[in-house]
């Protein structure tokens, strides 16, 4: 890793195969001098807005990173795992994320699926996550100390196997969940509006890390949706018992999400790009739900019946756009 790279990785521009291969090299690096010299290179390069002061936060990160007074290094084995999420007194986006292990003893694994694909991993301690397309998980080849932490970009559906005295940890952009045991499906792609997570046994702490720490605990049937925009949280419910898990079934639950996000979840699960031409819709809200196998045809189609959309199909995909049309490129899904 070079500061170039880490100049990208920190600015949040890097596609997510390359952020998780930075951020193991980074996970390997903790404690480096040559690390080090690279991050004050970063910080001493920033122009911060009038009045904030960045000194806290990078002596904030330095301390996650295993050194000690800004140019000594901690002594003992320490492990860091690097994650992107929000730093709210600087304008770029960064979240270090510190696991203390054996360094020698721990072997970080890393599980990415492209879209259009899904997969399952068995974690250690027996925990099964199923993985949507595009989406990733980072986990040890063992859970050491008193908890147990992996690190999620993207759909999940999870069957967290219990262990009262080691407590589970789900960590992702702006996103934590504690978990005892349990079943829940948990969402929270790149780039993404929402972070969203159904339970559907068991029980769990959601807490939000972004500009404020908010934690909500839920129980069954209870869904919850954090919006990384205006920092809200909102709780509704739905019947575990007709969930249609990940594991099992290609279903979606759209609970008041932007066009934006759904046309992302839709793009990442059927590996068909989708545009979104206008930004006026691409930030219209809407409910829906599809459980019985509906294919994206259907799916868009079922969409494009909102009277200000119209859905066509284009040679690698589909273009969605107001009948109106207002010019939009600002967001991943605009055509090049």
């Amino acid at each position: 890793m070079n500061k170039k790279q880490l100049h990208e990785y920190i600015k949040g521009s890097l596609e997510s195969g390359e952020e998780l291969r930075i951020q193991m090299q980074m996970a390997d690096m903790a404690g480096d001098e040559k690390l080090l010299e690279m991050l004050d290179s970063e910080f001493n390069d920033m122009n911060p807005e009038p009045g904030l002061d960045i000194r806290r936060p990078l002596a904030g990160i330095k301390k996650q990173l295993g050194f000690k007074n800004a140019h000594r290094m901690v002594t003992g084995a320490i492990r860091v795992f690097v994650c992107i999420c929000a730093l709210a007194c600087i304008p770029l986006s960064v979240l270090l994320v510190m696991k203390t292990q054996p360094a020698e003893a721990v072997s970080w694994q890393q599980t990415f699926v492209p879209e259009g694909e899904r997969a399952e991993v068995v974690l250690p301690d027996g925990s099964i996550f199923s993985l949507n397309g595009g989406s990733s998980i980072i986990y040890p080849d063992k859970f050491y100390g008193d908890c147990r932490k992996v690190f999620v970009e993207g759909q999940v559906y999870a069957k967290v196997s219990p262990d009262a005295s080691k407590p589970f940890y789900l960590c992702s952009a702006e996103s934590e969940v504690k978990v005892l045991g349990t079943r829940f499906e948990f969402k929270n792609y790149k780039g993404s509006e929402h972070a969203e997570l159904m339970l559907l046994e068991g029980k769990v702490d959601y807490t939000a890390v972004g500009t404020a720490r908010q934690t909500v605990s839920l129980c069954p049937g209870d869904m919850m949706v954090y919006d990384k925009t205006n920092h809200k949280i909102s709780l509704s419910r739905f019947n575990p018992e007709s969930y249609a898990t990940l594991d099992k079934y290609r279903s979606f639950y759209f609970m008041n999400i932007t066009l934006k996000d759904i046309a992302n979840e839709l793009q990442a699960s059927f590996g068909v790009p989708i545009y979104i031409t206008d930004a006026s819709a691409a930030g219209r809200r809407y409910f829906a739900l599809f459980t019985n196998g509906e294919s994206l045809d259907e799916i868009l189609s079922t969409i494009g019946k909102d009277d200000r959309l119209k859905v066509s199909r284009t040679g690698t995909g589909y273009n969605i756009s107001l009948k109106k049309s207002i010019p939009y490129n600002n967001n991943k899904n605009s055509p090049e």
